[in-house]
């Protein structure tokens, strides 16, 4: 019995010597609206709280853009993580109960790139789905999961 408990010491150990406890992020991508709008983000796919994180949010249309570009991510998710920035900084910014929204200037080219520095909230644990939606034109979203290790 005692060497069962070292040897599950002794794993434990090693998972967090490896980094088996650590940040991890995955990566999602929608299908192309009907204009060619994709989003992708990279998000946190495992993290833990207090640890800072950020989240990537890619939005391509071919041709470029001719309008402003709205960010939609849900409240639920934003509200797991200390929303430290957001860059670049969008033009207009907006809730309701459900969403915030954010609205970007046309970029120069096809692509608008989006980065939410982020802090996990000390008290949160477990999955907390998230979404993105973009529009500018035809919209586009994917969703994702990020779990929160205790």
């Amino acid at each position: 019995m005692r060497l069962i408990a070292l040897g599950l010491i002794g794993a434990f150990l090693m998972a967090g010597l490896l980094g088996g406890f650590g940040v991890r992020t995955g990566e999602a991508r929608s299908a192309a609206a009907r204009d060619g709008t994709t989003v992708g983000v990279r998000y946190p796919a495992v993290a833990r709280p207090g640890l800072a994180v950020s989240l990537q949010v890619r939005v391509a249309r071919p041709g470029g853009f001719d309008a402003p570009i709205e960010v939609r991510l849900p409240l639920a998710y934003l509200r797991a993580f200390d929303v430290n920035a957001v860059t670049p900084a969008p033009a207009e910014e907006t809730s309701d109960a459900r969403d915030v929204e954010w609205t970007f200037d046309p970029p120069e080219g096809g692509v608008l790139t989006v980065v939410v520095d982020l802090r996990v909230e000390p008290g949160v644990q477990w999955r907390v789905e998230g979404s993105v939606a973009a529009a500018s034109g035809a919209p586009a979203g994917v969703g994702f999961d990020t779990w929160i290790a205790p």
